[in-house]
């Protein structure tokens, strides 16, 4: 067993013991009690949790609604239940009945829903709200990538981190801008993504695209918890790429010269083919099982503590996730990617109108691979380069290799001038580099409860200090490679060697790449929240925002700061209004534009609570609502130069070299002003409408949430085209572009339950399109002008077949700008009729999104049985094959891709241009010979689980045991799905596969 994992589970169990009775004292006097719960009817309550010392002793009731508990006297009992409000007695006044009453509909514990700076019930959403609570998901679906765990599940959210086909939301952690990455699953209590503009204006100009908020657990007092998790993984290639070996390589580029009217240059092709000797006539397979493994191990072990009285609260996380590598040769094997990572929140109440919390977070992420891009090398390398490994037995004066490193004791490293990367003088002796990113996070809130001046008014404040860094570790041995020269009369003879470099190893290790980020982020809130007379109530929040963020090689921070203002009413619990705005400030733009006010409302009616409708048995609930709301933001107000994306409202100077006097002794500096200002450059404006229904049916049976929405980006920060060409750079920046987004979303879940058996199935689906609607844009020709297509357009050449031998004898082709064109060349539809292929030819071709994406899960369980199956699909967007794996041309590699090439004898049947030793700026670039229509349906997580009954561990200091087994990324099903999830130069997508174990005490 690996130590650092023996380590984890030692400390994890002394920390288990801490918290146990074994340090507890022996004289405390006990007291047994015996009673049963009932509800409002008398009727016994199966089922109830009662939890008594803090949380660590822990009973049910029995159908009967009986228990049996023994805690110290003066102990406190939390009585809970699903459906009805918890309850917390004194262990000596507890009764032989104990009442629980009924949670009202939608508005108890479970219905509780994060919003920006607030908390609201189920039942009194008046936005396109979504919400997912990770720690019911993980029990049968067990991931802890927040990522993977939104996939699929969210409707509205397009692969993790499109919302409604506009963009990126904003991440929030605890209140405040953070990265998706500085938190586990498992650390998650709920998860809320804010559609609409309404819901998320509260987050300031930074939430144009919506925002996903996140809240992480917190200790529940009386509720002791403890939760260990194992989980050992084993991970394989879904596709890794397949190139031709040597003699395919070598015919087919000597046809590419043959083709370009050049000599061939290889020659003895069939001694490559033959195997004779591969040292002398070599014919690598980078991704063979030589180098790589088959599959690579994955672990992760998480533990959790939390619990707590009335005066403090804690949580605790400690987690450690490893995966190893495909590696397979030297030190290279050893290579991994670890993450250690703490996370400790507390709550106190410091007395009785002020509490306050204190959070902090440790995160380490290490990878450690070898020195050298593997993954690079092998997409480049040609298999008949050079061989990587020259053995001993065929060098004639080993004299020349006395000093020379060795591989397994038998080989020397093959090289050549060109050639001194070698993939097993990296692995080997080339040293190791190693990412190390750091991450801690430091958060304190104050709650002060200001009862005393009028009931329902309190105040917070909040701040947040941020630290993140990373550096790149390495050790850079250099080793020598030897280049051979074969022996003329014996074929597996080396006659002599020539050394390239000399075998240097370095002592010390070298730091570079130093990244580092400081954030700052702090808000204070005034909040009102009463009901007046049982039927009027009334919320309020005022806060003021304020976020930064510094980074190295930056001069001017992030700043973004906004005051907040959300006012609610609702009468009777049944009709809601909400309005919420922000007045944001900028310091990207002039001053006199800094500051705007964004406003927006959002309305709700309850039908079901209606005479008309609420004798309909069919209907539990129906809800429709109604929002909208305009948002300033200055998000994208970037110069899309990469440079001075702040005081774009200003000139800019160049240095423009100097200017001499007649003289030609004195000179002066030339200052040039490259850009116009700008002063009445103001906010972007994202304006959003949405209306939605929300419905449970049947008996709460059938659950349905559907949504229509618009939304319209103005004012986009350009620089316009349609000035004068002598102006140059000279243009200042200008509120002009507009693009709009329409569509609609349908979630819908059907829970059923037949004896021990019980069904779960749900599906999202997301119908999403754009336009747009205003572009600066001057073209030759209409068939090139974006404006009234969608924003994520792609634009490219019509391809209309292969030149052939008649086109380019007969010259009766256009002519051609993207240079000379052969047959077996690919052929463009001349668009414009100029009888000329260019740019001007181009026409939107697809689109990146799809138009429809859509996520099911499925969770059939029998008694203590489970079985999750989660999935995705898309349908209507479209992919481009433009990477040097499909694109090849002069001396790349060849892959299968070109074994269907145009040649004479092939040219109707062909399905790949001919074959060229040149550069080829005709057949490589963006139309429809390389498009595909990126549509498909994957499985992406299957889990079957065990919970072992708690009859069977409820003598034990266990309270509930888990076994599972897990697969993901199973299936992909769609047209050359293999091909489409090819990674080139990075490290190859994993199918994975798990099992595990859980554990609550």
């Amino acid at each position: 067993m690996n130590d650092k994992y023996i380590i984890v589970l030692i400390a994890s169990f002394l920390l288990f013991l801490n918290t146990g009775e074994i340090f507890g004292q022996k004289d405390i006097k006990y007291l047994t009690i015996k009673s049963v719960v009932i509800d409002d009817n008398g009727t016994p309550i199966p089922n109830v949790r009662i939890s008594g010392k803090e949380g660590a002793i822990q009973v049910q009731t029995s159908t009967d609604g009986e228990f049996t508990i023994s805690v110290p006297e003066k102990s406190e009992l939390l009585i809970e239940a699903d459906g009805f409000n918890k309850i917390l007695v004194s262990a000596i006044n507890v009764s032989k009945k104990v009442l629980l009453t009924k949670s009202p509909y939608l508005m108890g514990e479970d219905d509780v829903i994060n919003i920006a700076f607030n908390r609201i019930n189920t039942k009194e959403k008046v936005n396109p709200l979504s919400a997912i609570n990770p720690e019911k998901i993980i029990s049968k679906d067990y991931v802890q990538n927040v990522g993977n765990l939104l996939n699929g599940r969210i409707s509205g959210l397009m692969n993790n981190s499109m919302l409604r086909g506009k963009g990126e939301p904003l991440i929030v952690i605890n209140g405040i801008p953070r990265s998706l990455n500085s938190v586990t699953a498992e650390e998650i209590n709920q998860i809320t993504v804010l559609k609409d503009v309404n819901a998320s204006i509260l987050y300031g100009s930074r939430a144009k695209n919506g925002v996903i908020l996140i809240t992480t657990k917190r200790g529940n007092p009386f509720k002791r918890k403890i939760n260990l998790s194992v989980d050992q993984g084993y991970s394989t290639p879904i596709a890794l790429p397949q190139y031709l070996g040597s003699a395919e390589y070598m015919r087919l580029y000597n046809e590419a010269l043959t083709n370009d009217g050049l000599p061939k240059i290889f020659n003895n092709i069939e001694k490559y083919e033959s195997g004779e000797n591969n040292y002398r006539y070599p014919n690598t397979d980078y991704f063979s099982d030589e180098f790589l493994k088959a599959g690579k191990p994955a672990t992760s072990f998480i533990s959790e503590f939390s619990g707590g009285n009335k005066t403090t609260q804690y949580y605790a996380n400690f987690g450690w996730i490893n995966s190893g590598s495909l590696y397979k040769l030297g030190s290279a094997k050893n290579s991994s990617t670890n993450r250690l990572n703490a996370r400790a929140n507390v709550d106190v109440q410091i007395n009785d109108f002020i509490k306050s919390n204190i959070d902090a977070v440790v995160i380490f992420d290490i990878n450690k691979n070898p020195n050298g891009n593997f993954w690079e090398y092998s997409n480049t390398l040609h298999p008949n380069d050079f061989s990587p490994l020259l053995p001993l037995s065929m060098i004639e004066d080993k004299t020349s290799i006395e000093t020379a490193k060795l591989i397994e004791g038998k080989y020397i490293l093959g090289g050549t001038s060109q050639y001194m990367n070698n993939v097993y003088g990296n692995m080997y002796f080339g040293g190791y580099v190693q990412n190390i990113q750091r991450t801690i996070q430091v958060n304190n809130g104050i709650d002060i409860d200001l009862r005393k001046i009028t009931p329902g008014l309190c105040f917070k404040t909040y701040i947040s200090f941020d630290v993140y860094n990373s550096f790149i570790q390495s050790v850079n041995n250099k080793y020598a490679v030897y280049m051979p020269t074969w022996s003329a009369d014996n074929v597996n003879l080396i006659s002599s060697l020539q050394k390239i470099n000399e075998d240097t190893p370095m002592n010390y290790q070298n730091l570079s790449g130093a990244d580092f980020n400081r954030t700052l982020g702090t808000y204070a809130s005034l909040n009102y929240d009463r009901t007046f007379n049982a039927k009027h109530s009334f919320a309020g929040t005022v806060l003021a925002y304020y976020n930064t963020s510094h980074s190295n090689y930056v001069v001017v921070d992030d700043k973004y700061s906004h005051i907040g203002l959300r006012g609610t009413y609702d009468y009777a619990k049944k009709y809601f209004i909400d309005f919420s705005g922000a007045y944001v400030h900028s310091t990207k733009l002039f001053k006199g534009n800094r500051d705007a006010f964004s406003p927006s409302v959002g309305l709700s009616w309850i039908l079901s609570e209606e005479n008309f409708i609420k004798n309909i048995s069919q209907i539990n609930y129906l809800k429709v609502k109604l929002s909208g709301g305009i948002l300033n933001t200055d998000i994208d107000i970037t110069n899309p130069n990469g440079s001075d994306n702040y005081y774009m409202y200003d000139n800019t100077f160049i240095y423009n070299g100097r200017y001499y006097w007649g003289d030609g002794l004195r000179s002066n500096g030339v200052v040039l002003s490259s850009r116009q200002s700008n002063p009445n450059l103001t906010f972007e404006k994202m304006k959003d409408v949405n209306l939605g229904i929300e419905a449970i049916l049947f008996n709460n049976m059938i659950n349905v949430d559907a949504n229509i929405f618009y939304s319209q980006n103005s004012g986009k920060v350009i620089q316009r085209v349609t000035y004068p060409a002598y102006l140059s750079t000279y243009i200042p920046f200008e509120n002009y572009n507009a693009n709009s987004y329409s569509g609609a979303e349908l979630g819908i879940n059907l829970n059923k339950s037949i004896g021990s058996f019980s069904l779960d199935i749900g599906a999202n689906i997301l119908y999403a399109t754009s336009n747009i609607d205003k572009r600066d844009e001057v073209w030759n020709n209409k068939n090139l002008y974006r404006q009234g297509k969608p924003v994520n357009s792609i634009f490219g050449l019509e391809y209309i077949g292969f030149f052939s031998d008649s086109d380019i004898s007969n010259n009766n082709i256009p002519v051609q700008a993207f240079g000379e064109v052969k047959a077996g060349d690919i052929k463009y539809k001349d668009q414009n009729n100029d009888n000329v292929i260019d740019q001007n030819d181009e026409i939107m071709i697809g689109k990146w999104l799809p138009d429809f994406s859509y996520g099911i899960h499925c969770n059939l369980k029998y008694r203590n049985l489970n079985l999750f199956i989660l999935g995705n699909g898309q349908t209507g967007g479209n992919g481009m094959y433009d990477n040097n794996y499909f694109w090849v041309d002069a001396n790349d590699k060849y892959s299968k891709e070109v074994l269907n090439r145009w040649t004479p004898a092939t040219a109707l049947t062909a399905t790949y241009p001919r074959l060229t030793s040149k550069s080829n700026t005709n057949n490589y670039r963006s139309s429809t010979f390389w498009l595909y229509e990126n549509n498909f349906f994957s499985i992406n997580r299957i889990q079957l689980t065990y919970d072992f009954p708690i009859k069977k561990v409820q003598n034990t200091m266990i309270k509930g045991l888990s076994l599972y087994l897990r697969g993901s990324n199973l299936l992909m099903i769609a047209k050359d799905a293999e091909k489409r999830q090819l990674n080139i130069g990075t490290e190859p997508a994993y199918r994975n596969y798990a099992g595990g174990l859980r554990i609550i005490f």
